[in-house]
Parts: C-alpha cells; structure tokens; sequence
C-alpha cells in the first residue's frame, strides 16, 4: 500500500484544475490534478502546448485558473491581492526560458530585481539598494559562477550566462518553490548542462522544491526526481523518473506524430 501524502506535507497541490483563455475553444488545462511534496524535483514533460507554462504560470498567479482549487506553500494564492500577493510571490521564484533581464542593466542590478517585492518605492540604479541586498546579489551571483561578470551589462553574456543570472535572481529572493519555464530550451548543449546542475546542487543545498518544465526526455529523466507528461492539458503519466518507460513517453509523442498526419474534421 502507498504512502498517503498529507496537505501539510505538500508545496503544491492542484485539485480538478481547468484553464480556458478567450478566443481559444480548446482548454490549456483539463482538469489537473497534482500533488507535490516538499523538496521534490519535478518535471512537466511535454511538447509546446500541451500545459506545461500554463500549469506553471498559476502556481505563482500570473495566470488564474477558470475552475479549481489551488493550494501553494500551505496557501491560498486565489484569495490574496495587494502586498499579500506581493509577499506570496517573494516565496515563489520563477526562472524564464528567454531569462527576462533588462539588458541594459548590470548583471547584479537584475539580480537585485529580484528584492523590489521587499522594499517600497522604486530603485533606480545599484547605489539605492542597501549595502546588505548588494552584497546578497553578488553572494548568489557567486553560487552560479558569475562573480567576476557582476558588473557587465546583461545584454552582453551569453545565453548560458544569462540564464545563470535569471537563477541568481530567483535565488536572492530566498524562495521556498522555484519554477522554471524550459530554460534550457534556448540554450546549446554545455550550458543546458551547467544550468541543470546549478539548479540540482541549488535545489540541495537550499531545500527548494523545484517544479520545471522540459520536452527533452533524456534531460527530464537524468535530472528529476520524478516525471508528470502532458498532453493536450491533461496528464498521461505521472511517475518516478527511474521509472519512466517507452511506451509513457509514446503517450506524449507518438500521438502527436498521429495528430500531426491525421486531417482534420471539416467546421
């Protein structure tokens, strides 16, 4: 007999979830259901469209749900608004596929966006943050190798760098949950990997639960603790990536392959 898994245990918990967007007739979500517990690396496994940046995007309310209940860090995020949301957000860290830095900026001062949640007002430029934050910036910058890059404009590094400046970020907001977007889907193979394991030995070292959405198989498997595919807004499989075989992965891709010769129905 399994182990029951208790809400007290759980970083997030999704229960019959659906999205709809307007304009569109086909729903982004079908009625999720999803449990993960404290400290767990999972990745959502899919092709584009299939729900992985939606189901992510709710976890830290930049999208709400049509339907559903939603519990986050033993919180209701659907209730909150204001600086409630605000604080919320501070514990859910988000690392974007296309890194989301202003380029202009120095990789420290993008990095210290990541407090603005924290302090009142506006900051414009690196001396109007508090010695304590800058020194905090360049400590995170140092985790993901790029002390020596702290005062070079963003716009400037590398792909793989600048991905590693999106996790700094993340970091330096202290996060319980960190979501990430596909980031390695815009990188080349030797960055994908350094940003994989920065996020495993982060994930370690801090006790973050890490929710991360990937189409590589091989990558999803070597990397997670545990796999949930989607497809077309619903989950196909939901296991262990130990456990993960062909024919799970089929769930996803095969159909797809199918869909993709079989013409469709006349409106």
């Amino acid at each position: 007999m399994e182990a029951t898994t208790h809400p007290a245990e759980l970083a997030v918990d999704l229960r019959n979830i659906t999205k709809s967007f307007d304009g569109s007739a086909v729903p982004a979500l079908a009625g999720i259901d999803l449990a993960v517990p404290y400290r767990q690396r999972l990745v959502l496994l899919g092709l584009s469209g299939s729900g992985k940046s939606t189901t992510l995007r709710l976890l830290n309310r930049l999208h709400d749900p049509s339907t559903g209940d939603l519990t986050v860090l033993g919180t209701d995020p659907l209730a909150m608004r204001g600086r409630q949301l605000r604080q919320f957000r501070q514990r859910v860290a988000f690392v974007f596929q296309h890194f989301n830095l202003v380029g202009r900026l120095s990789a420290i001062e993008n990095v210290l966006a990541g407090g603005l949640g924290t302090l009142r007002g506006p900051r414009s430029g690196l001396l109007m943050y508090p010695n304590r934050m800058r020194l905090a910036a360049l400590e995170q910058l140092d985790r993901v190798g790029l002390a020596d890059y702290a005062f070079q404009r963003a716009g400037t590094l590398s792909g793989g760098q600048q991905q590693r400046v999106g996790i700094a970020r993340a970091l330096f907001q202290q996060p319980e949950l960190l979501l990430a977007d596909e980031p390695v889907a815009s990188l080349d193979p030797e960055s994908s990997r350094q940003v994989l394991d920065i996020l495993q030995q982060v994930s370690e070292e801090d006790g973050l639960t890490v929710i991360c959405s990937l189409h590589q198989v091989e990558v999803a498997i070597d990397w997670a603790d545990r796999i949930v595919g989607l497809r077309g807004g619903q989950i196909v499989f939901d296991r262990d990536a130990g456990d993960v075989q062909p024919d799970d992965v089929a769930l996803i891709y095969r159909a797809e392959e199918s869909k993709a010769h079989t013409p469709e129905a006349p409106e």
